[in-house]
């Protein structure tokens, strides 16, 4: 009895701490599935509690599983607290995200480098939730913006030659759309900021039209 009301303490007060997130989320599995949910909120409350639980404390959430006097009052306790992280989730706070890409051709009377890492027909993945979670995907509807970098000459000889055209790309974008069931969202870029990632230089920032 006592490891079962631990089990339903310790539970309780793990949600608690996922709902007090920063500011700016992170593109982790816990605030993307969390995002997922506020945008298309599930038909089947107990199988995202089971799935969010299931990711953030397997094994006490296992534990609370087998106990078959306390599970009802744990699962219908963690479920009203889900209901309640996913209504105070800030979707207006921007998610940011770090990637690596390369870029395409250099056109010198433009001074653009051609970048298609952000393009619709490309999904990001967030980071975590193992191998047993749904998957989650995010694409971006307006990566069209973010195809003509605009660097400097120097800086783009540079990049030519000491990166082969690597570059780190920051992304600070904001979530707009999911699907129920199929863990797909889509999502809206506010800026893209890149740079060297052997000099650690910026090369460029560019914000959404």
């Amino acid at each position: 009895m006592r490891s079962a009301l631990r089990t339903l303490t310790l539970l309780t007060a793990l949600l608690l701490v996922f709902s007090e997130q920063a500011a700016a989320h992170g593109f982790n599995y816990d605030e993307v599935y969390l995002a997922y949910l506020k945008l298309a909120p599930p038909s089947d409350w107990d199988k995202a509690t089971d799935d969010y639980m299931s990711l953030l404390q397997g094994d006490m959430w296992g534990r609370a599983k087998r106990n078959e006097l306390e599970w009802p009052t744990a699962s219908k306790n963690a479920k009203e607290r889900l209901k309640a992280l996913v209504a105070k989730f800030n979707l207006s706070e921007p998610f940011e995200f770090v990637s690596k890409g390369e870029f395409g051709a250099y056109d010198p009377q433009s001074q653009t480098f051609e970048f298609s890492g952000a393009d619709s027909n490309g999904s990001f993945f967030p980071y975590g939730g193992g191998a047993f979670a749904p998957q989650l995907s995010v694409t971006f509807l307006n990566g069209f913006e973010f195809r003509k970098i605009k660097v400097p000459a120097d800086l783009a000889r540079e990049t030519i030659d000491n990166s082969y055209r690597q570059v780190e790309f920051s992304v600070t974008f904001v979530m707009v759309q999911s699907y129920a069931g199929t863990g797909r969202i889509k999502a809206r870029i506010k800026s893209i900021t890149f740079s060297d990632p052997f000099k650690h230089r910026t090369l460029a920032t560019l914000t959404a039209r």
